[in-house]
């Protein structure tokens, strides 16, 4: 588990090329779970819980979809990846559309 600058609690597992697991509204990175070993299998995963959920930091107000794709930026940094491919649920989706137009 890692940190960054809001404190984003994060794990690593399997090898291959990254594949990032952003969850939707109100779960936390263990809502993976059902597929995290397949898919440990064959890509090197990396999943996160959401600012204000799980283990992370809950910062006060509101958070945007840009600062969450900022915290998931934060944690590849942190851990060292620089290309990934970033499958998201729900919110989790709209964090991925906001790492396309960023990153």
């Amino acid at each position: 588990m890692g940190v960054v600058s809001v404190k984003i609690a994060w794990e690593r597992r399997g090898e291959g090329f990254p594949l990032v697991l952003v969850q939707g509204l109100g779960y936390a990175r263990w809502g993976w779970e059902p597929v995290a070993d397949a898919l440990a299998e064959r890509y090197e995963i990396v999943l996160l819980d959401n600012r204000g959920i799980g283990e992370s930091d809950a910062p006060p107000g509101a958070y945007t979809a840009a600062e969450m794709a900022g915290d998931v930026l934060g944690v590849l940094d942190e851990s060292g990846v620089d290309r990934a491919h970033v499958v998201g649920t729900s919110l989790g989706g709209m964090v991925a559309q906001e790492l396309a137009l960023t990153a």
